[in-house]
């Protein structure tokens, strides 16, 4: 009799296992950060035999991949064997996604919770404007570009010029042109070219003319 309890007791618990999975171990939170560039995108593996989703639920087989928290700036796609987060455009900063993988028993294997910081990516500022063509000798010239940085914070700016008039000034930390030339300075200035550099990109105004007319 003493043999026979511990073989009963025994059998019993196999066939309860395989019949409910109440001896099934509960799976354990994961918490993961990755840093990425905000012209990227991430891949996460979640182990080499994951389950598809598809909205926030889909059965594979007998498992079940569920989201719990989507990202506030950035998409999630489920494959085969990853999870894909792409940043919106233009953010940086620390975003979150959460998902629980379950077995077929739906006890929870492991919940995830993926931290993505993403990096601001360093954009070459727009610089456009159209500055007059012509001027009379004596009156004031004054022209400035208009540019545009996205970048997130902005980036120091500084411009530039190529032919600069002899007669007019240039600031390098507004890229306006001006000046007053005299009448010993009539006629045509051409091949003008204002650039504005962030440090590490350049952007340029088209080339224009400037052509000083007798008063």
């Amino acid at each position: 009799m003493k043999y026979i309890i511990p073989t009963l007791l025994a059998t019993f618990a196999l066939l309860f296992s395989g019949c409910g999975g109440a001896f099934d171990t509960l799976g354990t939170k994961i918490s993961k950060s990755f840093t990425i560039n905000g012209d990227s995108s991430h891949t996460f593996y979640v182990n080499s035999t994951p389950p598809v989703a598809d909205a926030n639920t889909t059965t594979t087989a007998t498992n079940q991949f569920t989201v719990d928290k989507y990202p506030d700036n950035g998409t999630i796609t489920f494959t085969d064997t990853t999870v894909v987060y792409v940043p919106d455009t233009s953010f940086s900063g620390t975003d979150t996604y959460e998902f629980s993988y379950y077995d077929d028993f739906r006890n929870t294997k492991d919940i995830y919770t993926i931290t993505i910081t993403v990096r601001n990516v360093n954009g070459a500022a727009t610089i456009v404007g159209t500055g007059p063509s012509s001027i009379v000798a004596g009156q004031t010239y004054s022209f400035t570009p208009i540019v545009v940085d996205n970048d997130t914070p902005a980036s120091a700016l500084k411009f530039s010029i190529s032919s600069k008039p002899g007669w007019a000034s240039f600031n390098a930390s507004t890229g306006t042109l001006s000046g007053t030339p005299a009448t010993k300075d009539i006629g045509s200035y051409d091949n003008i070219l204002i650039a504005v550099s962030d440090g590490t990109n350049t952007s340029f105004l088209d080339v224009f003319s400037i052509e000083v007319l007798a008063p």
